[in-house]
């Protein structure tokens, strides 16, 4: 069966239409191949951008650890408490007057006299040995240990308090000076902003070098000192 003319040129037409859609596909997606591949990989410049995001993350924790560590000191503190002693039948006197003597009893003249200890942190401000601290922990304080970074031990006497924001400043009973890498250097409070990160470095209970970090969340200040809502 012969074809006419007619015939012949829609046959060609359709079948270089076909070629001509089936080349336009092998460029697209020639392409599209090229970019995955150049994404898959990022740049040097952009691998850059990424490590210094996750090294600016993370360095100003370590940072301040490094720097802050060395000033930081533990501090024990020890006062004489007494208690008076409830006046017990001679029945429960003895071995039994030590376990109920807690839980209260006829109201006596007699006292008891026990060594109370407190521990705390704090860190040096300067070559002198001057250290800030916790008023709770040496307030009323008959003895103070102090334990530096580098394991030395001297005796501290206190030099002020304040109450009202529970701060103490206490000074190393010694002649000697303190290096300056364990000296803390004080920043200035009134440029930090909510939502900056705080790191709080201590020796709670005897751990040494503990970190908390937390987001700033809110400060003001009254008539006499400042009062800072933070978690830290």
């Amino acid at each position: 069966m012969k074809l006419r003319a007619s015939e012949i040129k829609n046959y060609v037409i359709v079948a270089s239409i076909a070629v001509l859609f089936t080349f336009i596909g092998i460029i697209i997606a020639s392409g599209l191949g090229g970019r995955s591949s150049v994404n898959s990989e990022p740049s040097s410049e952009e691998a850059t951008v990424k490590e210094k995001a996750v090294v600016s993350s993370e360095s100003p924790f370590r940072l301040a650890i490094q720097r802050v560590g060395p000033a930081v000191v533990s501090i024990t503190a020890q006062k004489v408490v007494k208690v008076k002693i409830p006046d017990f039948p001679f029945e429960f006197r003895g071995p039994w007057e030590e376990f109920f003597w807690p839980f209260g009893g006829p109201e006596s003249k007699k006292e008891r006299k026990y060594t109370q200890k407190s521990l705390g942190s704090g860190f040096i401000v300067d070559r002198d040995g001057h250290i800030l601290t916790n008023n709770h922990v040496v307030a009323g304080a008959e003895g103070i240990n102090v334990k530096l970074s580098d394991e030395r031990e001297f005796k501290a006497e206190v030099v002020g308090t304040d109450p009202e924001t529970d701060v103490a400043l206490i000074k190393l009973k010694t002649e000697e000076q303190i290096p300056e890498r364990e000296i803390a250097k004080l920043g200035d409070s009134d440029k930090i902003e909510v939502g900056d990160w705080v790191v709080a470095v201590g020796n709670p209970f005897g751990l040494e070098r503990t970190c908390t970090g937390a987001k700033f969340r809110f400060c003001h200040t009254h008539q006499y000192s400042p009062q800072c809502d933070g978690t830290a």
